[in-house]
């Protein structure tokens, strides 16, 4: 099965990123960003800051940053697409001064006199727009009536925002160690001594209360930190010196996995065209996909042959989708 996934940015819009993905059976993302997450044909459950929603065709999820939001059961591996956009850390929700300049008088307080679109087709307007290479006001215009479209509830719409957490001693100290020092390589047992616990009791107790192991936490943490330095304008080979990773290579391997392109294709600046990669998923069983999370590991990738347009290709991806 291959897995499409295509990433789109635009100068005009700063710290916005939008995605979509095809035949994807799992997936897991570190948010240092907030996401909205439309199902196209994609069905299962999905965690974020301990709050558990089920996302089906029909359905929005918005979740808030600084959480693993992951794919804990899915029963239909299919398309998606997600929309990631900068919000002010400690003010979830709120947009950082960037991005609220750059939609400028665009963004305004949703009218009380009308019923306005709902997020779902609000959310489609704005990926319609993003894909056709619109001008700059009305990209922007239709990421603002996206953002008025969620200010108040929805029956369509699904949240996940911080809550507090019932965790243990353990779990809380540990995530703290590691979130403190996330591009450092930190073992299990280095951090269950200074506990003063058993590496079985400090793995047990982190997996219970977050869902996944600490090295897994980790390693989300280290992508998203790479994904962001290579927005920002790093090399590859920076930013795997700078996030921990032996070399290049390595960095490549997580970051393919998780993210289903390379660091040098995400690299690209302000990419305005779909740009496709096909990892070979590794077929998962009826069992596994309802019962177990995880990521999926390819096989091998092909990338777009040099010299040659992505385009036919994306758009033969994507061109069965019916609108979110």
């Amino acid at each position: 099965m291959d897995c499409h996934f295509s990433y789109l940015r635009c100068p005009e819009l700063p710290g916005v990123e939008y995605l979509e993905a095809s035949a994807l059976p799992s997936w897991r993302w570190y948010l240092a960003r907030s996401v909205w997450i439309v199902p196209v044909s994609w069905e299962g459950e999905v965690e974020c800051h301990q709050q558990r929603h089920w996302l089906a065709p029909g359905r929005l999820l918005c979740a808030d940053p600084d959480d693993v939001c992951r794919a804990v059961r899915v029963r239909r591996p299919g398309r998606l697409r997600a929309l990631f956009i900068d919000s002010s850390r400690g003010r979830p929700g709120e947009l950082t001064e960037p991005l609220r300049a750059s939609l400028g008088a665009e963004l305004s307080e949703p009218s009380a006199r009308r019923q306005p679109p709902g997020p779902l087709e609000r959310f489609a307007a704005f990926t319609q727009a993003i894909r056709s290479g619109v001008p700059a006001g009305e990209l922007r215009a239709q990421l603002s009536g996206l953002l008025e479209s969620a200010a108040g509830p929805r029956p369509e719409l699904l949240r996940c925002q911080p809550a507090p957490r019932a965790t243990t001693r353990i779990a809380a100290r540990l995530r703290d160690w590691i979130d403190s020092d996330c591009r450092r390589e930190q073992s299990l047992t280095s951090l269950a001594e200074r506990l003063g616990v058993t590496r079985f009791q400090a793995l047990r107790a982190f997996k219970q209360h977050f869902g996944l192991t600490p090295s897994a936490y980790q390693m989300c943490l280290r992508i998203a930190g790479a994904r962001e330095a290579l927005r920002a304008g790093a090399t590859p080979a920076e930013v795997a010196a700078d996030y921990g990773f032996s070399d290049q290579s390595h960095l490549g391997r997580h970051f393919k996995r998780e993210l289903g392109v390379s660091p040098g294709q995400y690299s690209r600046p302000w990419l305005t065209t779909p740009q496709v990669h096909s990892p070979r998923c590794r077929p998962a069983s009826r069992a596994g996909l309802e019962g177990r999370a995880g990521q999926a590991r390819p096989k091998s990738s092909a990338g777009v042959p040099r010299g040659s347009s992505p385009m036919p290709r994306a758009r033969a991806a994507f061109a069965n989708e019916t609108p979110a």
